[in-house]
Parts: structure tokens; sequence; C-alpha cells
């Protein structure tokens, strides 16, 4: 029995999943792989799997799973559980909880244009609503089983979220863009550690990399030589100091990655040739930038 997301009853009390919990502890927000709970209204208790561990050290991904002492606490919100039961005519109004639709998922962009940056959840919104594995819908009755919908992925960390996941697969095509076409992770994914053959159009391109801090600046680095148009170089992005000012836990993580070796880099968008000599990560608009990389211990 597995979580996709999980509350956190430390540091930051929102519904995250568990990559998040991950580089939370390394960037030192969060501490304790106990400190999970159902939602925020159901004190189920989980544990973050491999809560402390690398991405190099992984076994196994992060995960949530019933914690050490769950078989002491009653779970009776059903939130883990997959809509099986088959449903009545309908034609009666009832309290019934949403649940993603895993053979099916809503990946909100263009490839050509990425993510968006997400909007920071005003307070006056229905806070039931912060779990993207479940909501409900409140009408009289309560009998109904769970109701699918489609699953919805607006982020990079979310789409990560499903690439590492260990119980989904990555050679079906279940992901739907904005434009209606359908692909598969692999067929989103490239790894640019092992294939040094970089296609010419938009993907998570991923890898090992390292950061050079310059005064105003940093240069990210992937670790190996790739060749795209007969142009060999190891690709590599600039990001301005003064664009991470308003996001401080990502400013620390890039301060606190420039001084070890190497790391996991992400990032969603195609790379391109410059000047003839050089591999860059391309960045059409600087707004976005941020919301289509991901950097991670």
């Amino acid at each position: 029995m597995s979580f996709e997301t999980a509350y956190s009853t430390e540091g930051i009390f929102e519904n995250i999943n568990a990559l998040e919990a991950n580089q939370h502890f390394f960037d030192g927000i969060l501490t304790d792989p106990y400190a999970f709970q159902c939602s925020e209204n159901c004190s189920y208790p989980l544990t973050c799997k491999s809560f402390k561990k690398k991405s190099t050290e992984w076994k196994k991904a992060p995960h949530f799973c019933p914690g050490k002492n769950h078989s002491n606490s009653v779970h009776t919100c059903g939130k883990e559980q997959e809509d099986t039961s088959p449903h009545t005519d309908g034609q009666q109004n009832q309290e019934h909880s949403v649940e993603k639709n895993k053979d099916r998922i809503s990946l909100n962009i263009f490839l050509s244009t990425g993510f968006d940056v997400l909007k920071i959840k005003s307070e006056k919104q229905d806070d039931h609503t912060e779990d993207p594995s479940i909501r409900t819908i409140r009408t009289p009755n309560t009998h109904l089983p769970p109701k699918k919908e489609n699953a919805q992925v607006n982020s990079l960390i979310r789409l990560l979220h499903y690439y590492y996941s260990e119980s989904f697969p990555n050679n079906q095509y279940l992901f739907k863009t904005l434009d209606n076409k359908r692909y598969c992770l692999n067929d989103l994914f490239f790894d640019l550690d092992t294939s040094p053959e970089i296609p010419d159009v938009n993907k998570v391109f991923f890898g090992t990399a390292r950061i050079i801090e310059k005064p105003t600046y940093y240069v990210v680095r992937m670790k190996e030589f790739c060749t795209l148009r007969n142009i060999r170089s190891k690709p590599s992005i600039l990001i301005g100091k003064k664009l991470l000012t308003d996001n401080i836990t990502l400013s620390n993580r890039f301060n606190r990655l420039s001084k070890i070796s190497e790391f996991k880099f992400f990032y969603f968008g195609k790379i391109i040739v410059r000047r003839n000599e050089y591999l860059n990560f391309e960045c059409k608009s600087e707004s976005k930038l941020l919301a289509n990389l991901y950097l991670k211990d």
C-alpha cells in the first residue's frame, strides 16, 4: 500500500510528494522521515522511504508507505484505494471522493513552451483541494465509492514523480498534452549521461552536472560531452543570481550545490548550438526558466 502524497507535520505543513520530501531533507527544511500523515485532516501515520538518500544511492525512489505506528491507527479516508467498486446508476446526490485515473494523465503544457510558474495558493481557497491525489465533492449522501478523474501534471517535479515511480509504466502512452498528443515517459525524458547524441526536440534532459559560481551568476554544466549538429560540447546554462532573489529555497540550493562536486540536473526544453561552438539549454522565457529546471541531490 503506497501513497502518492503525504502531509508534512514538520516545517512546511502541506501536502507534498516523496521526491519533494527527499529534496527538502537536503535543503535542510525537513529532518524526520516519520513526520508525515495521510492528509491535513487524516492523522494516519506515513513514512518517507529513502528520505535521506541521494539519488545516486537509491535502490528504490523515495515513496510514502504506512508509518511504524500505523497498526495503532485507523485509516478511514481511503485515499490510497483505487476505484474498483461498481458505481450505482448515479441518479442520487452523494458526497464522494474523486481519485486520479492512472490510465490517463493530463500533461497541462505544450511541449514547445514547457511549464508555467505555479501560482501561490490563496489562504481563502479550499484547503481540501491541495492534495493532487484526491479531492472531495460535497453532496448529501456519503455511500458511493470514489469517482475517478484524470490526474493533472502542472509542474516538472510532478512529472519527475511519475518517471521515478516504480509502480508507473514508463512505456505506456498515458500522458496527453494540451494539443491532444499522447506521450509515454520514455518519449519525454532523455538521459545525457548515457546517450551522447542529442535530439533536436523538446524533452526533459537530465544527467550528472556541476555548478560553477561567478559573482553575478551560476553556470550549470553537464558532466558528459554530447553532440548536436556535429558540435561536441558539455551542455550548459547560465542562471543569473538576480533571478533567484524571490526563491530563497532554490537560491540556497544553488549556493550549496556549487560547493559539491556533482548533482543531478533536469531541464525541460531544447538544447541548441551557440556560436557554432557550444551546446546550451535554450531559454526562451526568463520568467518561465525556473519552472522548467530542477536540481536534485
